[in-house]
C-alpha cells in the first residue's frame, strides 16, 4: 500500500477539501492510504470519517503567526514521520509557501507534488512571493497538476520548466448523485419555503473573493423584473462576511427573499430547489460547486473568472463583472426561459470522479509515468 501525506490549510466543506474527500471516498483504499497535514483540525464528523477510512491527521504550526515556529513544527513532523510516506501532495491557491515540499525533500520523501488550485490570490506579499518561489519549484518537486489551465499558467507561468512538466488533474465528482430528481427538489423547497418561487442559488464561503455586494446588487435588480424570485444562499465560513452579507441584503431591502442555510452535509437536495446558479466570483482556480451545478442540471452564470473548461457551452455562460447588473439580469432571465429544462451535456462526462481517482493512482503508485 502507498502512503500519501496530504497537505493543505485545513478540511472542510469547501473547495480543495471537498475535491480530497471527494477522491478519498472513491479511490481504492486497499492501495493508496492518505494521511492529512493542516493548520487545524477539521470538523468533528469529517474528523470521524477520515479515523474510519484509516487516516491520521496531524497539524503545523501557521506560518503566518510565525514563520519560524512554523518552519520548526516542519521539521519536527518529517524528521519523525517522513519513512511512512512514499508521496506529499501539496494543495494551494498559490506558492506563497513552499517549505512544506522543500522540507519533505530534505528527509527524503520520493514523490513531492505541487497542486495549484486557483489563478490568483489575494494580497501583494502573497502575490510577490507566490512570483519569487515559482522560480524554485523544480529543484524539490517531483510533479506539478492543476485543477485547470488558468491555474496551471497562474501555479507554473507559461514557458516554465515547471509548466512543461505540469499535468492537469479535474476536479471530479460523483455524477450521478446529482441527478436531477423531481421529488427531492418538491421536499427542500418546501422545507425552505420556496414552492412556487423563481429560484436563484449560490454554494460559497462567504469571503470576499466570492463577490457578495455584486451577486445581490444583481438580484436586487431581478427581484424588481421577478417578483416571485428568491435567492438561496448555501454555506458558511467567514462569520463576518455572512454578516456583512445578511445586513447588505436588509440595506437593499431583500432580506425577506434570500434564504440563509448555512453549512448542509449534502448540498445535493439544495442544488436540485434551484433554478439557475450564479457564481459572479472575482476570481477562481476550477470551482467544483459550478461543476456540481451543472450536473443537477443547472444552467450556470458565472464571472469570466471562470475557465471555460468549468462547463459547456450549453450549461455555462461568462460574463464580464465589467457589466452592469442589468446584463447579468437578462442572462438569467433567458434561463428562466428554459425552466424544466435540467439535461445534462455528455461533456461534462470528463468530470467523473474515477477518472480523476485514476490518474492520481497512476502518480501515487507509477511516478515515473508521470515524472518530469
Amino acid at each position: 500500500m502507498k502512503r500519501v501525506l496530504q497537505v493543505l490549510n485545513t478540511i472542510d466543506r469547501f473547495g480543495i477539501a471537498t475535491f480530497l474527500m471527494n477522491v478519498y471516498r472513491n479511490i481504492d483504499r486497499d492501495k493508496v492510504r492518505f494521511d492529512f497535514l493542516v493548520s487545524r483540525m477539521p470538523q468533528s464528523d469529517l474528523a470521524d470519517e477520515l479515523k474510519e477510512m484509516g487516516s491520521e491527521i496531524f497539524t503545523f504550526f501557521p506560518r503566518g503567526r510565525n514563520p519560524k515556529r512554523h518552519l520548526q513544527s516542519l521539521h519536527d513532523f518529517f524528521s519523525k514521520h517522513a519513512s511512512r510516506y512514499d508521496a506529499v501532495h501539496y494543495h494551494s491557491n498559490s506558492f506563497t509557501n513552499i517549505s512544506f515540499i522543500e522540507v519533505a525533500k530534505k528527509y527524503g520523501i520520493p514523490v513531492r507534488i505541487y497542486h495549484s488550485h486557483s489563478i490568483s490570490t489575494r494580497g501583494w506579499y502573497h502575490r510577490l512571493f507566490h512570483r519569487l518561489n515559482r522560480r524554485r519549484l523544480m529543484q524539490s518537486g517531483t510533479h506539478f497538476l492543476a485543477c485547470s489551465s488558468a491555474a496551471m499558467d497562474w501555479g507554473y507561468k507559461k514557458g516554465s520548466e515547471a509548466y512543461s512538466a505540469a499535468r492537469i488533474i479535474r476536479n471530479g465528482i460523483e455524477l450521478a448523485r446529482y441527478r436531477f430528481n423531481p421529488e427531492i427538489r418538491a421536499d427542500f423547497r418546501r422545507r425552505h419555503g420556496l414552492e412556487d418561487r423563481f429560484v436563484v442559488g449560490h454554494m460559497g464561503n462567504f469571503l470576499p473573493v466570492k463577490n457578495y455586494p455584486f451577486l445581490l446588487q444583481v438580484f436586487k435588480r431581478l427581484k424588481e423584473r421577478v417578483p416571485e424570485a428568491a435567492l438561496l444562499l448555501v454555506g458558511d465560513g467567514d462569520t463576518s462576511g455572512r454578516a456583512d452579507t445578511e445586513a447588505l441584503a436588509k440595506e437593499l431591502g431583500i432580506a425577506d427573499s434570500v434564504v440563509f442555510t448555512g453549512l448542509l452535509t449534502d448540498v445535493v437536495p439544495a442544488l436540485q430547489a434551484m433554478d439557475v446558479y450564479l457564481f459572479p466570483s472575482i476570481f477562481e482556480g476550477l470551482p467544483m460547486s459550478v461543476v456540481e451545478a451543472q450536473a443537477a442540471g443547472l444552467h450556470v452564470v458565472a464571472s469570466e473568472a471562470i475557465p471555460e473548461e468549468a462547463g459547456t457551452p450549453e450549461t455555462l455562460t461568462r460574463l464580464s463583472l465589467e457589466l452592469p447588473a442589468d446584463e447579468w439580469v437578462e442572462r438569467i432571465m433567458a434561463c428562466k426561459d428554459r425552466q424544466g429544462e435540467r439535461a445534462v451535456p455528455d461533456r461534462l462526462s470528463v468530470y467523473d470522479i474515477a477518472a480523476t481517482c485514476e490518474s492520481l493512482m497512476k502518480i501515487y503508485c507509477e511516478p515515473a509515468s508521470f515524472s518530469r
